[in-house]
């Protein structure tokens, strides 16, 4: 895995999860819900942490990313090399 876009999977599982129905206004509430995630809005803490299996630990952005995951881990281990 190089890239992998989450954005597709956050919505699908919003919809799901709340049974928010297709359509034009459940796209909305959806779209609405997405950026409320990723803006990180202090009232969308609970949903932040609910779906962040989705949201990069390193950026905050909706991707896994190998490059991003080499960076945090590159930073922990200058860290434990410091505290070591």
């Amino acid at each position: 895995m190089s890239y992998r876009n989450t954005r597709d999977d956050l919505e699908q599982r919003i919809g799901l999860d709340f049974s928010i129905p297709d359509g034009e206004l459940g796209d909305c509430v959806v779209n609405a819900v997405v950026h409320f995630i990723v803006e990180g809005y202090s009232e969308a803490e609970l949903l932040i942490i609910k779906y962040s299996d989705l949201i990069c630990k390193w950026d905050g952005k909706l991707h896994k990313s190998s490059e991003c995951e080499t960076r945090m881990a590159a930073v922990h281990n200058s860290i434990r090399q410091i505290l070591s």
